[in-house]
């Protein structure tokens, strides 16, 4: 679904209907399209979802999704990886794919999404 900003636009789309019907020397019938352009629904946008760091926990269950870590002594090295579960001899352990981030310690953060700055 695309969401307007009617607001915004609301001045050009008077212009327009008022020169498309500019021979109706009343405005009556542009002026009912006014109308029913202002009666369009309002749409709330949803808010984006949280982008607080995550858990461990949460990393442990996420398998093929991406996510997007944040090294916190050399931004350079940060990236997006993609979480991969593997099944060893001693069970199933959730590591990092496409990167190895183990040498970092705990200096690293893990987000659904790039934090914005």
């Amino acid at each position: 679904m695309k969401l307007y900003d009617n607001d915004a636009y609301r001045d050009e789309f008077m212009e327009a209907v008022y020169n498309l019907l500019s021979g109706d020397s009343s405005n009556d019938r542009a002026n009912q399209v006014i109308d029913l352009f202002d009666a369009a629904p309002a749409v709330e946008a949803e808010p984006a979802p949280s982008n607080d760091p995550l858990t461990l926990e949460q990393l442990q269950e996420m398998d093929g999704e991406p996510v997007f870590i944040k090294c916190l002594f050399n931004d350079d090295l940060s990236s997006y990886v993609v979480i991969e579960k593997r099944r060893d001899s001693a069970g199933i352990f959730t590591r990092l794919f496409y990167a190895s981030f183990e040498y970092f310690g705990d200096e690293w953060l893990a987000y659904r999404r790039k934090p914005e700055v």
